[in-house]
């Protein structure tokens, strides 16, 4: 049995895309694969988080609902599907995270024709970040640069053991850079989150905040910059000053925060308030900020907005202005929306159950590798090829840095792009 090394693969597992994995195929199937971290384990032998012995449903053929799901022939889903979208009045295009960049952009495109909402996944959190770092003349620092300089690293409302787990070891915390030598030495972690968790054992202090009021610890911390009193702040004052005089005599700082800032509807106060934060601390010292993304596109599709549309906001093809419309989330207007094509997303799962109760009054077509929570709740259903291990891609790493994702395995599964490019071409 002849077997295949690929050396360099991109891993197409979480924001990190690490590409320094190899990979044995032998028979189509996947033998071995060296330098990955467990989520990689799981994507490229089709394994669940967590129980990485245990493999994931794959969805066979496409299916559309009779009274049950049944399985059909690729066209009669593709029709299925466009009649639901065209009977639409205001459908909504949802997740995209985990497609590459190309796919996205036809997405966007069958939102545009559609007169419908496109919104990728954590945009909740990643507008208010895009749309400060536009204003504020800042500039998303490439992940070497904090690698090589950064000796004192804030992680806030994110886990990186859980979410990114190669982030510690290729770009924080541990490795050698061109100015720490000495790599976990020459480094200090802080950490802020509502509970401990596996960072904490890793970091010098750990700041605990109440759900939705991170804000509040930002403005104690602008403050003791600034040198005025503080009087009024009733959590863990002296965590925020040993934060506070660390950070302020840093070399080279880096704040990666994540979803635990949307918690209680405050993800826009949050961001705006950690910016300025970090701008507050650039007039002392260097400090950056970056978003670590646990899919491993998300940054893709954020460019996608930014390049097409000129805002991060999610787009409301409905209004004259799709990107200037004043409403920050989906899920403050879902009761608008009367059908949706979620693509590589399980928001039965990632939703807050209020509101992915309301997806279950409308009609849902799905395009997803796995059986998810949210099969089981539409209309039609696509299997597709995995990105970045059956078919290729372009994905935006977490810094913005564009990479291909290479094809390693064959398969008949058509890719997310091929299955929206037909939708769309029936469309319009």
């Amino acid at each position: 049995m002849a077997e295949t090394l690929y050396e360099s693969v991109i891993c197409p597992s979480c924001g990190c895309l690490c590409d320094d994995i190899d990979v044995v195929v032998a028979d189509n199937k996947v033998k071995s694969i060296r330098n990955v971290c467990q989520w990689g384990i799981n994507k490229f032998f089709f394994t669940k988080k967590f129980t990485s012995t245990v493999k994931r449903g794959r969805v066979e053929r496409p299916m559309v609902r009779e009274n049950n799901l049944v399985e059909t022939d690729y066209e009669t889903a593709v029709s299925r599907a466009v009649d639901i979208l065209k009977c639409s009045r205001k459908p909504l295009v949802y997740g995209l995270t985990n497609s590459g960049y190309y796919a996205q952009n036809v997405a966007l495109d069958i939102a545009r024709v559609l007169k419908g909402w496109f919104e990728p996944r954590k945009a909740v959190l990643l507008s208010p970040y895009y749309s400060a770092m536009k204003n504020s003349g800042f500039y998303i620092a490439p992940l070497d640069e904090v690698r090589n300089s950064a000796d004192v690293i804030v992680y806030w409302g994110c886990n990186p053991v859980h979410s990114t787990p190669k982030h510690l070891a290729r770009y924080s915390l541990y490795p050698r850079g061109r100015c720490k030598e000495r790599g976990n030495l020459d480094r200090v972690v802080f950490t802020v989150d509502v509970a401990e968790n596996e960072l904490v054992r890793m970091s010098r202090r750990y700041l605990m905040v109440e759900p939705g009021t991170d804000f509040l610890a930002m403005e104690t911390m602008i403050k003791l910059l600034k040198n005025e009193k503080v009087e009024d702040y009733e959590g863990d004052i002296a965590a925020i000053q040993d934060m506070v005089q660390y950070m302020a005599r840093a070399a080279y700082g880096a704040i990666f925060f994540g979803l635990g800032l949307s918690r209680n509807g405050n993800a826009v106060r949050n961001v705006e308030t950690l910016m300025t934060l970090v701008k507050e601390l650039n007039q002392k010292t260097r400090f950056v900020i970056v978003p670590l993304y646990d899919d491993f596109n998300t940054n893709g599709a954020m460019q996608l907005l930014l390049r097409e549309l000129g805002s991060p906001v999610p787009a409301d093809f409905s209004c004259d202005h799709p990107a200037d419309h004043g409403m920050p989330t989906l899920l403050e207007n879902l009761h608008e929306i009367d059908a949706a094509l979620v693509v590589g997303e399980d928001p039965f799962w990632s939703m807050p159950s209020e509101h992915s109760d309301q997806l279950k009054k409308i009609p849902i077509i799905l395009i997803d590798p796995f059986w998810t929570r949210t099969t089981n709740k539409c209309q039609v259903v696509f299997p597709t090829a995995i990105t970045g291990v059956e078919a290729e891609g372009i994905a935006y790493r977490m810094d913005g840095l564009p990479l291909k994702l290479r094809k390693v395995l064959e398969t008949d599964y058509p890719s997310d792009e091929v299955i929206l490019e037909d939708i769309y071409h029936r469309l319009s």
